[in-house]
């Protein structure tokens, strides 16, 4: 019998996963298909995974898109020969951006590296390969377009309809049925709101009034100068919804937003929104676009008046607050290092504390202004739509109160279809804090994880999408640093 030498098994080769989720909310994309099918893959194909790339709600279409520089970095590390493979579940997760995808494409096959679809085998090392692989960025591409379009045709139906573009919670109105309907509680806040601008009070000090009055944003956050002119200048309390032909320039000069009338009713005066309008383009300025350099420029606000903070000689200096000079008035200032290092402690325990951001994030719900969007307003609405029917029902059973049977049956037809559709609201919040906790937990590893080997600019770009807020209160240390989660703002 022949001596037989075993065969030595080949050093498998290595690899990056990167899985992406697009902001068109594609669940059947959703990260736990993409991780398993890209294992999956590996395993089969003797592919060690050095490392996991993720872009959780980042676009694979918008040139401004986080997810670029993550796979710039990527291939930055390809280049230094840390592994030979990209891994993605299909192409499309690379990006739908012709002029991206075929960088990327250009500076791997250069390298002599491959980025491979585990559900799209694709030769790459062939021409024919190469024609596929082409076809199917095209198609990416395309879809990419034709989504765009759709959305750009459902947004004109609902503006000719006096529709807003989606029906996310708005200050001062409740959706009932579909509709805004001012709200009994918050719509004569915002009307006041405007009164206060149109007397001469300073976005501090109108935030200051709204949060020492324990008024809360829909999004359960405290009022900053930023959200508060997003909310007066969509107009929305004036009975308007606004257009702006090119949304994506937020330095849109404010003279080129479009008006239509909205199919809700307004809580000011035509007259007050026209002089409130006015006031605000005399007000605007020509747009700087310049980089920032340092880590919170542009997320960090003053505590105490909700005014911007900008940096000056190693600080962040209210920028209210220091127009206020002689005033006697307290200048809230921070030193820059204290405050960016209690960011980056706050970044780094991320990862950690997920269960406490989410119960911070469940007890902020609670305080809300009552809406009808809020999960516990429904939950009382149901319960009250139950009391009804039961009394109804009951009085249709005593003879003596006379209810005809076909307006009995009416009545209850219609407490009952309201109360499907309440129901169905009702699912859909406990659908979206599921996936929110999900997220949750997933940006915050990942984050933290790649924070030390960013540099200024990405780690800025990284916080904002984490980030509503750095707020510094009147005080000592970096006690003072209070940073709002983004997720704390949705559901």
């Amino acid at each position: 019998m022949p001596n037989l030498r075993p065969v030595a098994e080949s050093a498998p080769r290595r690899a990056v996963a990167m899985i992406r989720v697009s902001k068109e909310r594609e669940e059947m994309h959703s990260p736990e298909m993409q991780r398993v099918a890209i294992e999956k893959y590996a395993d089969a194909n003797n592919l060690q995974i050095i490392d996991w790339v993720e872009g959780i709600d980042e676009s694979g279409s918008d040139k401004r898109s986080a997810w670029w520089s993550r796979l710039d970095q990527s291939i930055a590390r390809m280049e230094a020969r840390e592994f030979e493979l990209i891994l993605v579940w299909r192409f499309s997760r690379v990006g739908r951006q012709r002029l991206r995808w075929a960088v990327a494409l250009d500076r791997v096959d250069t390298l002599g590296g491959m980025i491979i679809s585990v559900l799209e085998p694709v030769e790459s090392a062939t021409a024919s390969g190469r024609f596929a692989r082409g076809m199917l960025g095209e198609m990416n591409a395309y879809q990419a377009e034709l989504i765009g379009e759709q959305w750009r045709e459902t947004h004109e139906r609902r503006r000719r309809a006096g529709l807003p573009h989606g029906n996310h919670r708005r200050f001062g109105y409740e959706l009932i049925d579909g509709r805004f309907e001012p709200d009994p509680v918050t719509g004569p806040i915002l009307a006041e709101i405007y009164r206060r601008a149109l007397r001469g009070d300073g976005t501090g000090r109108i935030t200051r009034w709204l949060n020492e009055a324990g008024v809360l944003t829909t999004a359960g956050m405290p009022w900053l100068a930023t959200n508060l002119y997003a909310m007066l200048d969509g107009g929305f309390g004036a009975g308007l919804i606004v257009h702006r032909p090119n949304w994506k320039n937020k330095r849109l000069p404010k003279t080129e937003w479009i008006f239509h009338p909205g199919a809700h009713a307004a809580v000011i005066e035509p007259r007050e929104w026209a002089d409130y309008w006015a006031r605000r383009v005399a007000r605007s300025e020509p747009s700087r676009s310049v980089e920032a350099r340092h880590l919170l420029t542009g997320i960090i606000y003053c505590g105490d008046c909700g005014a911007r903070m900008n940096y000056s000689d190693r600080r962040y200096v209210c920028t209210f607050a220091s127009r206020s000079k002689g005033t006697g008035r307290r200048i809230v200032t921070i030193n820059a290092e204290i405050a960016e290092r209690a960011v980056e402690e706050w970044v780094m325990s991320l990862a950690n504390d997920t269960d406490a951001l989410l119960a911070a994030r469940a007890a902020s719900n609670t305080h809300r202004v009552r809406s009808v969007n809020d999960a516990d307003a429904i939950a009382r609405r149901i319960a009250r739509i139950d009391e009804r029917m039961a009394t109804l029902t009951i009085r249709a059973l005593d003879e003596t109160a006379g209810i005809p049977e076909a307006a009995y049956r009416a009545a209850v037809q219609k407490l009952d279809a309201e109360r499907s559709s309440l129901a169905e609201r009702q699912q859909s919040f406990e659908i979206a804090n599921a996936r929110t906790e999900v997220d949750v937990r997933q940006v915050a590893t990942t984050l933290a994880n790649a924070w030390e080997s960013l540099e200024t600019f990405a780690r800025r770009q990284a916080l904002m999408k984490v980030t509503s807020a750095v707020l510094v209160r009147i005080g000592k240390g970096a006690d003072r640093v209070l940073v709002v989660p983004k997720w704390s703002a949705r559901g």
